[in-house]
């Protein structure tokens, strides 16, 4: 009998691996994951993954394409974005999708998801149209800022520039997220902290204090849990 040697290009083979949540409310965070493998019998070169959204999601600090220099032949990948629900996003499907393109290997199908946004307002209560550190709250409190953000609500009693500053518990100045901000009275706001300070680095676990203050003198103090 003869013997034949076949010579397998590389193959790049993509699927789903984890979505953190399938259902979600406007400003909440989440992650996606994929999972790549290379069963073919060369080295995959110069491989460009590239995540699409639509208008409904953002990305959260990360780039929307990843590039892969090599993979092996049998090597394995687990690639993640993380992606932030829009706050204008209720009652609406937010899609996504990522396109792969690779030098010289052969590339399986793919197709994205779907994230199902729900009505925030069902989990996150009134805050009474003025400000103070009985009506101001953050959700979701305590928060694990390497997967998700915390939401500052609050509203105010009269039309105020507004500051947001975010300090730990000796009192140092952490991070500034508006500054002299111009809001309207008796609506709900929403500010997003991603868990980071001023220089981009995520902080410690402990306690923080969420400080809220006005041009008309209003003023409150949010106590926030970060936990991870």
């Amino acid at each position: 009998f003869e013997s034949y040697t076949y010579d397998v290009p590389p193959i790049i083979v993509i699927s789903h691996y984890d979505v953190s949540k399938v259902k979600a409310f406007p400003k909440d965070t989440l992650e996606i994951k994929i999972w790549l493998c290379n069963p073919g019998g060369r080295e995959a070169k110069n491989i460009k993954l590239k995540l699409k959204i639509d208008t409904t999601l953002m990305l959260s600090l990360n780039p929307s394409q990843i590039s892969i220099y090599t993979l092996k032949p049998g090597e394995e990948k687990i690639l993640s974005w993380r992606i932030y629900v829009k706050e204008n996003a209720e009652k609406k499907n937010g899609s996504w999708d990522v396109n792969i393109e690779c030098d010289n290997a052969y590339v399986s199908l793919f197709s994205g998801g779907v994230i199902f946004i729900e009505d925030e307002t069902a989990l996150t209560p009134s805050t009474h149209g003025y400000l103070s550190s009985k009506t101001a709250y953050a959700y979701k409190n305590p928060f694990n800022p390497e997967r998700e953000f915390t939401i500052i609500r609050f509203s105010i009693a009269k039309d105020a520039k507004v500051t947001i500053k975010i300090y730990d518990t000796g009192n140092h100045l952490v991070a500034t997220l508006i500054k002299d901000k111009p809001m309207k009275a008796k609506v709900e706001q929403a500010i997003p902290w991603s868990g980071r300070n001023d220089r981009g680095e995520i902080v410690s676990n402990g306690v923080y204090y969420a400080v809220i203050t006005t041009d008309k003198g209003e003023r409150a103090v949010v106590k926030i849990a970060v936990l991870r």
